[in-house]
């Protein structure tokens, strides 16, 4: 194995990360569907990688491209941080290739095809076709899809299931091939260029640079293949409240979508949750800080309408946002969580704005009087009753 030669993060050539072309269009590559489902056998490459780092699948064969794309995320453990681009050709970027266009292409108005348009057995019909997958275009992880096999399918069978690989994945934003070569032999003692991979890392990126940073993904099939099942679930699955379906749907990416609705259902909305009087003060904390600190005489905000710089200084070292948001901490408009939070409390009907000031609304000026008509945190030997949705609103700090 070789990673000589300064890494493509550090010198990186500049490439388009948009492949366009004066040149009319080549004959499409797409041929008709199948007419019945059948598993296909792939192989997916990472392309310069020595020794190869592959994957091998079973899928579906009426898997859309915007599909087998949440596959390949998954697989070689991508978080989709960047743009993508499928193609179908001798190579990605030789002229004869068709591309198919991402959700974000379509968007900018990119001329092409919708990759949600496109089905798996439109651009591999014969064993040893393959497809091209191009993921951070600055990275440039060119992926290599290959049809090994074709097998008749069960209906029980999973849309994508993962039977073998080999070596870890590269972390996001590692500097391409030579970058994960270089970080897979420094974050790796056994490896045999382990002393001179360090070495190099450190004179290229400082001796206090620490490569386990970009560490590689483990491949651990048991765990990929149980994010495949998340995503073979799709956008069907219904949550016990509306709010949280619309979130689901509202993510774009299918990471974020299989994340979140992991977690929704490891809490078990469905049942009683009683929230001790700690933990409730906690959730409520950036709240309560913020009511106590505007008080029954308010604050004056500054002319532009934010708040003055000594409440943000003291919002951020006392609710201890400088370990969450990078700056000096003493303007609002520059110190999201503290005007993320201040937006809220109004939202939720805590706090309104009056002739330049920052005051409690009638229901919290009683509070700050009478502490136990807030929702139940005052102490109080047995579980208390729910606090109202409007004491805790999301985006409050622990």
């Amino acid at each position: 194995m070789s990673y000589r030669g300064r890494c493509s993060r550090c010198s990186r050539p500049a490439r388009a990360a948009s492949i366009r072309s004066s040149a009319p269009a080549p004959p499409s590559r797409r041929h008709p569907r199948r007419g019945d489902v059948v598993t296909y056998q792939v192989r997916m490459d990472l392309r310069g990688t020595k020794p190869p780092l592959w994957r091998r699948l079973e899928l579906a064969s009426d898997l859309f491209l915007d599909d087998l794309h949440a596959v390949i995320q998954t697989v070689f453990g991508w978080t989709d941080s960047h743009l993508h681009r499928f193609g179908s050709g001798s190579t990605y970027y030789s002229q004869d290739n068709e591309y198919y266009l991402s959700p974000f292409e379509v968007e900018e108005g990119e001329t092409g095809i919708p990759e949600e348009q496109v089905r798996l057995d439109e651009v591999l019909i014969e064993v040893g076709d393959t497809l091209f997958y191009n993921y951070d275009f600055g990275d440039d992880w060119q992926h290599t899809i290959k049809l090994e096999a074709v097998h008749p399918r069960d209906n029980a069978q999973p849309v994508a299931i993962c039977t073998a690989g080999r070596r870890p994945g590269p972390a996001e934003d590692c500097g391409g091939v030579s970058g994960y070569e270089l970080i897979a032999a420094a974050t790796d003692p056994t490896h045999a260029d382990h002393t001179d991979a360090v070495a190099e890392y450190a004179r290229y990126f400082g001796s206090d640079a620490d490569p386990a940073h970009y560490r590689p993904t483990p491949f651990d099939l048991d765990e990929i293949n149980t994010m495949l099942a998340d995503l073979g679930n799709g956008d069907t699955g219904q949550s016990p409240h509306k709010a949280l379906d619309e979130l689901v749907h509202a993510i774009r990416t299918s990471n974020g979508k299989q994340r979140l609705r992991r977690l929704i259902g490891n809490a078990t909305l469905d049942q009683p949750v009683h929230v001790d009087v700690d933990t409730a003060a906690q959730m409520v904390r950036p709240y309560t800080w913020l009511l106590d600190r505007v008080g029954t005489d308010g604050i004056a905000l500054t002319g532009a309408g934010y708040l003055p710089p000594v409440h943000v200084e003291a919002a951020t070292a006392e609710l201890g946002l400088a370990q969450e948001w990078i700056g000096k901490g003493n303007r609002e408009n520059l110190t999201l969580p503290v005007l993320s939070l201040r937006e809220s409390a109004r939202k939720a009907g805590l706090l309104r704005k009056h002739r330049g000031k920052l005051l409690l609304t009638a229901r919290e000026t009683a509070c700050v009087r009478i502490p136990s008509r807030c929702g139940g945190i005052s102490p109080q030997p047995h579980p208390p009753a729910p606090p109202t949705p409007a004491r805790l609103r999301p985006g409050s700090s622990s």
